[in-house]
């Protein structure tokens, strides 16, 4: 599971050995964000997620709730760049808008909203 928040980006699965949750990272700070954070931030340089902690079901479901109790505003993308600066706020909007394609439209109709709509920084 991918988990985009204002502390950071997680991709979460099920440790093989373990069977607890490896919740990866590729920036250190944002595990270290984690709320309540106490296990041991493991370094993986060859792995696609260099940051990793391995973490019990319920402890993982308490941070997850406690990120879910701290929403108060009403863009996520503006909280984003307020945060975490601009370069994280693009690629989380590089994101977003690439998500649009999940979206069912016609070719054209795509194509025209793209063309309209994209930020200026992102039109080549």
């Amino acid at each position: 599971m991918w988990l985009a928040t204002v502390e950071g980006f997680y991709s979460v699965v099920q440790d093989i050995e373990s069977g607890k949750l490896l919740v990866r990272a590729r920036v250190r700070n944002d595990l270290k964000r984690l709320p309540g954070l106490k296990a041991k931030i493991i370094y993986t340089p060859l792995a696609d997620y260099p940051y990793r902690v391995v973490l019990g079901r319920k402890v993982f479901e308490k941070m997850v709730v406690t990120m879910l109790t701290r929403i108060n505003y009403p863009n996520f993308k503006d909280r984003i760049k307020e945060k975490q600066g601009a370069n994280r706020a693009g690629i989380y909007t590089r994101v977003w808008w690439d998500l649009q394609d999940l979206e069912v439209r016609s070719p054209v109709e795509r194509w025209f909203t793209k063309k309209k709509q994209q930020p200026s920084w992102m039109v080549e």
